[in-house]
């Protein structure tokens, strides 16, 4: 039977009222409805059974409303066709009651302002289920308000069939959820509303083996919170050009010194082709087990598609954020901890890529990533080097010069080594008509502290368990790159607990066979 005509179906079984729904017409769809929507997933087939014989259907149409920040909620729904949008309004100041109000009021024109039902969250199409929050207690308030994006079907489960049927699932699932964000150290510290509106906001699929929750140079719109299971992240760093043409160029001109210096000799067609094939390759970056993210890349920096792919290698459990989630909830300030300790994370981890990339393909080499590196360390190191490129290229131009004054922002190192030179050339550099001085390279300088924040990550991860705490107590420990200006650095900690590989078995990293070997 076609999905076509399982849906005509199913439809004119809905209709009918609850007593007018044979038992063997109700048999027949608990299939469809397992397929179809993951919170029946774990339901008995005859738990299945019930809910579409008591269930009711409605259908909307574009614009309708149907749930209400601030109401009491009595029903939640699931998608059967059609999508919905999800809006929220944050006005901390405001009682639920004044908010219904104001939805109230927005609702009640003829042509419905969605800018003013509160921020933009979240879109589900079919087999989505929402109002669920408003039935784990009684007299429960709506914290979000639904609309109707197209013609959508529904169905409805009100509260007594809910505590009978799926009450159980949704509860663990929430529960789940919930014991997820208060253990999990990148929240600690978040004020309780704030850890109970993520709650919300993170969704729970369960991915199946071989499929793909993330394909390099899709849009960016989701990360992804592993529960359990196993994920295989690959690469094609030949794509990064096309995909990123933007800030490929922006590399060009802040950090040439990451892009391959040309062998001088011509090429052979032969060597041509070698080098071009060998650049088209699929890289196995790392498998992730439970407790890692994925997609956060891409997210964090606001990357437009995604940077690597993520394949499913042992059926999985996951939460889904979706990047409009994470802007409401994570541009805040008692969020930015978070968003450090996030960022270190991901640097480490693609110094992971790095070294893999460098491991197996070292012709190739790995500009882009390095670069990544970069932006992940400071939203202000960027900013801060455009200016001195500009600044500099201003200078060559004869456009601008620079002053002793700027000098004196060196590091002591720097000028002790410029003092040393002044002095055999026999220039005063206090002499101000005679005080212009040549600029140190800044990008270079990023670029000397990105490979060495690279060598001390590899001496780390080649370090043994055992002595790894003493050699860290005796030695002080390396500075990551973040990049403030001439002769401005920060010093960065490194997380010890995360991405520490084998190092020694890189060449041969095991994973489950897919459909795809």
């Amino acid at each position: 039977m076609t999905m076509q005509i399982k849906y005509k179906s199913l439809l004119s079984v809905l209709s009918k009222t609850a007593e007018c729904r044979a038992e063997y017409e109700c048999q027949e769809l608990v299939s469809w409805f397992k397929n179809k929507s993951v919170l029946f997933n774990d339901l008995k087939s005859e738990i299945v059974a019930d809910v579409i014989r008591h269930c009711g259907f409605e259908r909307k149409r574009k614009d309708d409303v149907l749930i209400k920040q601030g109401e009491i909620g009595d029903r939640l729904y699931i998608t059967l066709k059609g999508q919905v949008s999800i809006y929220v309004i944050q006005e901390q100041k405001d009682s639920p009651a004044e908010i219904y109000q104001q939805v109230n009021a927005v609702c009640s024109k003829k042509d419905l302002e969605r800018e003013f039902l509160g921020q933009y969250v979240w879109s589900g199409g079919e087999g989505k289920s929402f109002g669920e929050m408003a039935l784990l207690k009684v007299d429960c308030i709506r914290t979000a308000t639904v609309v109707a994006d197209m013609d959508t079907d529904l169905v409805v489960i009100d509260r007594n069939l809910y505590n009978r049927s799926v009450r159980d699932v949704l509860e663990k699932e929430f529960e789940q959820k919930v014991n997820f964000v208060e253990k999990n150290v990148l929240f600690h510290g978040w004020p309780v509303k704030q850890q109970k509106l993520l709650t919300v906001a993170l969704k729970k699929e369960t991915a199946k083996f071989g499929s793909y929750i993330i394909r390099q140079g899709a849009p960016t719109e989701h990360m992804f919170f592993l529960l359990s299971g196993e994920i295989e992240i690959t690469c094609d760093q030949s794509l990064f050009r096309s995909q990123y043409e933007d800030i490929w160029r922006e590399m060009e001109a802040l950090l040439p010194g990451l892009l391959p210096r040309s062998s001088g000799h011509c090429e052979s067609p032969h060597e041509m082709m070698r080098r071009k094939k060998s650049q088209h390759k699929i890289i196995q970056m790392c498998l992730l087990g439970g407790n890692e993210i994925v997609g956060a890349t891409s997210v964090v920096l606001g990357l437009p598609n995604s940077l690597d792919n993520a394949m499913i290698t042992r059926e999985s459990e996951i939460l889904v954020l979706s990047k409009n989630n994470y802007d409401r909830l994570f541009n805040k300030k008692f969020a930015q901890k978070t968003l450090a300790n996030l960022r270190e994370r991901l640097t480490m981890r693609i110094y992971l890529y790095i070294h893999r990339c460098d491991t197996l393909h070292q012709a190739i080499g790995t500009p882009f990533l390095k670069y990544l590196i970069f932006l992940l360390q400071d939203d202000n190191a960027v900013e801060e080097l455009r200016r001195t490129k500009r600044r500099e290229l201003e200078e060559k131009r004869g456009l601008r010069t620079q002053t002793y004054e700027e000098t004196e922002k060196y590091d002591s190192k720097e000028a002790l080594q410029m003092a040393n030179m002044l002095k055999l050339l026999n220039i005063n550099p206090k002499d101000r008509g005679q005080g212009r001085l040549p600029s140190v390279e800044s990008s270079q300088r990023v670029i000397n502290e990105i490979e060495e924040g690279l060598r001390s990550w590899v001496e780390r991860s080649r370090g043994d368990s055992s002595n790894l705490e003493t050699r860290f107590e005796v030695q002080p420990r390396p500075r990551l790159m973040t990049f403030h200006g001439p002769g401005q650095l920060k010093t960065t900690s490194v997380s010890q607990d995360f991405l520490k590989p084998d190092l020694k078995n890189a060449m041969s990293m095991r994973r489950s066979r897919t459909p795809t070997d």
